[in-house]
């Protein structure tokens, strides 16, 4: 009966032997192909850490490019304000001494103008 016993276990030993000797076999070569999978994937991660470093500057310089042409327009708009408000009560200016000019219009005898210039030289 112990032989019996034996030689049952020794079967069951021989037969989990060989399958766990295949599943080491199998997860060898998986933790191969895992730290193959690795190393390309630190590779990668390296070479997109330089583009996003790069990046960072590009977006630094950008900003201050940005912030130099928002003090460019600024100082723009501060020229185009004043040179409007002139421009403006210049034209308002005008208007009025057209104006006053349409009330004094009448009429005036242009002979008797250019006569007296005459006589003035």
């Amino acid at each position: 009966d112990e032989q019996v016993q034996f030689a049952a276990y020794k079967q069951f030993c021989d037969s989990t032997s060989a399958e766990k000797k295949a599943a080491i076999e199998e997860e060898s070569e998986q933790i191969t192909v895992l730290s193959a999978d690795i190393q390309k994937d630190d590779a990668f991660a390296k070479k997109m850490a330089k583009e996003i470093s790069g990046h960072e500057e590009d977006v630094s310089n950008w900003e201050g490019d940005q912030k130099s042409a928002t003090k460019v327009r600024e100082s723009e708009k501060a020229e185009y304000k004043a040179m409007h408000k002139d421009y403006t009560e210049s034209v308002d200016a005008l208007n009025r001494a057209i104006a006053v000019l349409k009330e004094q219009a009448h009429d005036r005898a242009q002979a008797t103008s250019l006569v007296q210039l005459a006589s003035l030289q």
